[in-house]
């Protein structure tokens, strides 16, 4: 009871978040009017063309993007402002979808309704990783896992319901119905993304070189050389091996449980029924136990039930074990995510989020490929002993990278905590979210300074801003009145540098150590997006204009504290 009640504590806390939900809410409209309109598609280019052909190559087209593109489009969403590729991802969606919804609608060729679909796909391939590298910044780390289960969540209640509102859809005989309800869905999406207040700050992807192969290559350098991230790659990518496995194994499966005609469909339905019930299991495991060991487990629950199947002949058991089998790939999938984010540095997580799923979408056809020749060799008990056993052994092997993760996001946390603690007392930071202020811990560099040693010059350019964790300051100003004085004196606790952050000004006074004393430095880059995401109070205003009234008063009487900009 305690552990269901951590977890649902963690979702609350999760969907309290203004920016989340926003961000939950365009994610639930899309991903069920996405299902809708894909079995919309596939019954529209069959009845028109009356060739499986036609079907395959459909299918076929609509995933191949997303193997191909999938490591660029993590480029794109650390080149520019991840909020905006996801406004643009999601209108440029809105478009091709309208353009498909005319062209059904007058019966247009159908080699050009897939050209369209492919273009489609290729627009909203930047949309995951841009989604996962944007959750770390507005949820604190340790609730990350239940933001990660409720997208989980999301994903697979559209998989149930997807299908079901596009059969209903059918029912209209209008099929260009399901393709204007996308493309609404897709700019409904794309209003809730326009109030969301979080905003990154781009990477410069070209440090490697311009092209981009050079561009996409340092997200697989990066996954490399981090082990940390690899890990969880590779038993994540293991899990989607089975899972393209699963997609041609469920139809001789089916045939074993006398599934008859829907069989299919019931097991891949059961898979996603797990899922669903697995959103009340996986943030209890990420609170109360190691990321690595519940991986494993959810491998171990994911894998071993296919076991039991050649022992199964009737469908109802059949669905139990995928049920349970659900239930599992979930806990693999979300912790997994959960794992990456917290070992991959926020600049490059775009670009290795990208990576990851041209390797999931590899790994899911690959998965596919290989049951034919496995079941031609050793058949269906055979094929089915082998990915039981055979799948969680190699996941095995990355437990000792997942352990890794455990203690270095442990020991990071107890590291931040007291810059995080410190933080959270300021004035400027009251307000700010658990996200905010370790996104702020993350990026504030220490700084020890001797006695007499100046920090900040009057008439320098402001570039960061500065927080007393021990020592004495002095501020002192020539300002308006021509004559260096001392305006005030800083103890522990206090800050300064806003003033030229927030109107785009030189300082406007003179700060020295008047002993020894230890500072927190914040750039400019990372105080600016505080202030874009709201995380900076907007008591800090009037108290800045304060602050500036006692130097420049003719500067501050011209700035209202409601006109503040962020120096650029």
């Amino acid at each position: 009871m305690a552990g269901g009640a951590e977890g649902r504590a963690g979702y609350r806390t999760v969907l309290a978040i203004p920016d989340f939900r926003r961000l939950t809410l365009g994610l639930v409209i899309d991903s069920a009017g996405s299902w809708a309109y894909g079995v919309v598609l596939l019954v529209y280019v069959f009845d028109r063309t009356h060739s499986p052909t036609w079907v395959a190559v459909t299918t076929v087209a609509r995933f191949l993007p997303g193997l191909l593109f999938s490591s660029y489009a993590g480029v794109v969403a650390e080149r520019y402002e991840r909020t905006a590729v996801l406004i643009a991802s999601a209108l440029g969606c809105f478009l091709t979808m309208t353009a498909m919804a005319v062209l059904v609608a007058l019966h247009g060729p159908v080699a050009l309704l897939v050209a369209l679909s492919v273009l489609s796909a290729t627009i909203g391939t930047p949309f995951t990783p841009a989604v996962g590298a944007l959750l770390p910044q507005i949820v604190d780390e340790r609730n990350l896992a239940a933001a990660n289960a409720v997208n989980s969540t999301v994903e697979n209640v559209s998989t149930i319901l997807g299908p079901g509102l596009g059969g209903l859809l059918l029912l209209t005989g209008e099929p260009s119905a399901a393709f204007t309800l996308n493309a609404l869905t897709f700019l409904f999406s794309a209003s809730c993304l326009a109030r969301v207040r979080t905003r990154s700050v781009p990477t410069d992807v070209t440090e490697h070189g311009a092209g981009p192969f050079a561009q996409v290559m340092v997200g697989f350098r990066a996954l490399r050389q981090t082990p940390a991230a690899a890990a969880p790659v590779a038993v994540s990518v293991v899990a989607t091996f089975v899972y393209g496995a699963d997609t041609v194994l469920f139809v001789p499966v089916s045939r074993h449980l006398h599934g008859g005609h829907g069989g299919y469909g019931y097991l891949l339905t059961a898979i996603a029924v797990g899922g669903v019930a697995a959103a009340a299991l996986v943030n209890t495991l990420a609170s109360r136990f190691r990321l690595s060991w519940s991986i494993g487990l959810g491998m171990l629950a994911y894998c071993l039930p296919m076991a039991l199947i050649p022992m199964l002949h009737a469908m109802p058991g059949g669905l139990a074990v995928q049920v349970l089998r659900g239930l599992g790939t979930v806990v693999v999938d979300v912790l997994a995510l959960t794992a990456l984010q917290r070992a991959v540095p926020n600049e490059l997580l775009s670009r290795v989020l990208g990576v990851f799923e041209t390797l999931v979408f590899g790994a899911c056809a690959a998965g596919a490929l290989v049951v034919a020749p496995l079941l031609a060799t050793l058949g269906l008990r055979g094929t089915l002993l082998l990915f039981a056993f055979a799948a969680p052994a190699v996941s095995l092997l990355a437990l000792p990278a997942l352990l890794a993760i455990d203690r270095q996001a442990r020991h990071r946390l107890e590291q931040l905590e007291p810059t995080i603690g410190l933080l959270g007392r300021l004035e400027p930071f009251t307000a700010a979210t658990r996200a905010s202020l370790e996104q702020l811990a993350s990026a504030a560099q220490p700084l020890t300074v001797t006695a007499g040693q100046v920090v900040i010059r009057e008439g320098s350019a402001a570039d960061a801003f500065y927080v007393v964790d021990d020592g004495d300051l002095e501020v002192v100003s020539r300002g308006e009145f021509g004559r260096p004085r001392i305006v005030a004196a800083l103890g522990p606790g206090s800050y300064f540098g806003e003033i030229g952050l927030l109107h785009g000004v030189a300082r406007t006074a003179t700060v020295r150590a008047t002993c020894d004393s230890h500072l927190l430095r914040i750039d400019a880059d990372d105080f600016r997006q505080a202030l874009e995401t709201g995380a900076v109070n907007t008591a800090m205003l009037t108290t800045a204009g304060l602050r500036l009234s006692q130097t420049h008063p003719t500067l501050a009487r011209r700035t209202a504290p409601d006109a503040l900009v962020v120096a650029s």
